[in-house]
């Protein structure tokens, strides 16, 4: 957020053209478990498990957005949640939300149905930071007997191109 303050002497009319205006930053707080649940992702209100008065907050101050989950534009439709461009994969019926026909993405009606009055939310905050390991592929276990033979078939298999079956459990 910034705040204007205007110098003794100078009219609002003056600190709208840019004159005598100081900048200050006043740093937002946010809740890192909404940020967690919201980065990288496009949710339904419902699928958010935090208060509405929290999420208008964050909403009001620039930490979330909310966008349609089905958008048209040059007479094609798009699912914001699941990408899906396939007309064939939409279908419009009455909508008890906006009392008009809405169309739905059927592509990803399993995760909840999405449609164009629906609001999806999703995080515009700080970006959420987190530690990665030095060793993130490392696994310090034994294998036993069987399951190191088995291993060793997979790597030659590929390095030989060839096609194997593990089956195991």
């Amino acid at each position: 957020m910034v705040c204007l303050k205007a110098k003794k002497g100078r009219s609002k009319s003056m600190m709208k053209e840019g004159y005598s205006v100081e900048h200050s930053i006043i740093p937002q707080t946010f809740s890192p478990e909404l940020q967690n649940h919201l980065s990288g992702r496009h949710l339904l209100a419902s699928e958010i498990p935090f208060s509405e008065a929290m999420i208008l907050d964050h909403l009001k101050n620039g930490h979330i957005a909310q966008t349609s989950g089905v958008q048209s534009g040059n007479g094609q439709l798009t699912c914001v949640r699941c990408g899906n461009k396939d007309q064939s994969m939409f279908y419009a019926i009455p909508c008890r939300i906006c009392n008009r026909d809405c169309a739905y993405c059927r592509s990803c009606i399993m995760m909840g149905r999405v449609s164009e009055c629906a609001k999806l939310y999703h995080w515009t905050g700080p970006e959420l930071l987190y530690a990665i390991p030095d060793q993130v592929m490392r696994w310090e276990g034994m294998l036993s007997g069987g399951q190191q033979t088995a291993s060793q078939r997979v790597i030659d298999a590929v390095n030989e191109k060839g096609e194997l079956l593990v089956w195991a459990v």
